[in-house]
């Protein structure tokens, strides 16, 4: 990311950050790596609750108890910050890494995958991500919108990928609907975190078992119906691949 260059600061090199750097203080960077870390966790927070228009940078200096003038060391514009604090959740990454069921059977195996995406989505710092870009999104922000875009066009790229390994004999339309529900789970999980929140383990587990049985069982159905009425088997979304 480029450093705007603000002479309060000192230069772009070492000196400058070592005068951003002691701005902060010790008490800036409690609990902190660093100043930069500490202005990202707390615009969060800010633009989440308050949005990105209504939070000041002397109100987030305050919040981080150091001058605007660090502020703007590391961050030229609100704009910037906002692509900083979703850059940093690392989501592509995390989504990619993201470990394949264990379970035996796609059941199972399903059912795992859609409670370990409620269990990420309900993450408190993940709710705050989400919240400030549905806040944003709705107050027309194009930045936060095409960042909200960008993590669900990943999302969905993560979640293809796992759900060809759990039914890799399905055909890609039995995948596609497949795919569509988890995705439609995020929402779920998300919606229900903001306004119904502390949905306990159980619960998700039950909701997430009962899903994977459905889907499982009409593309069983479905193979079966395809089989007895043609050996033309294309129109069924579920049906397996010869």
């Amino acid at each position: 990311m480029k450093t705007p260059d603000h002479t309060a600061t000192g230069s772009a090199g070492t000196a400058g950050t070592a005068a951003a750097d002691t701005t902060a203080g010790a008490a800036g960077t409690a609990g902190f790596r660093n100043v930069r870390e500490r202005i990202v966790s707390e615009a969060l927070r800010l633009i989440a609750e308050k949005g990105e228009n209504a939070m000041s940078m002397r109100e987030l200096a305050q919040a981080c108890e150091v001058n605007v003038a660090a502020i703007y060391y590391y961050f030229a514009s609100k704009g910037d910050l906002l692509s900083a604090v979703i850059e940093e959740r690392s989501y592509g990454k995390n989504l990619h890494e993201m470990p394949r069921p264990i379970a035996q059977g796609p059941v199972g195996a399903l059912s795992e995958f859609i409670v370990a995406i409620w269990q990420g989505v309900a993450m408190e710092k993940e709710e705050e991500v989400w919240r400030m870009l549905l806040g944003e999104s709705l107050r027309h922000n194009e930045s936060a919108t095409a960042q909200a875009i960008e993590i669900l066009d990943t999302a969905e790229h993560a979640i293809s990928e796992a759900v060809a390994d759990i039914f890799p004999d399905w055909e890609p339309t039995g995948r596609a609907a497949a795919i569509t529900v988890v995705m439609n789970e995020i929402f779920a999980a998300l919606f229900e975190q903001i306004y119904r929140p502390g949905k306990d383990l159980d619960a998700i587990q039950e909701r997430a078992l009962a899903i994977a049985s459905l889907l499982v069982a009409a593309s069983e159905n479905a193979g079966k119906t395809e089989i007895a009425r043609s050996p033309d088997r294309s129109t069924s979304p579920f049906a397996c691949e010869q």
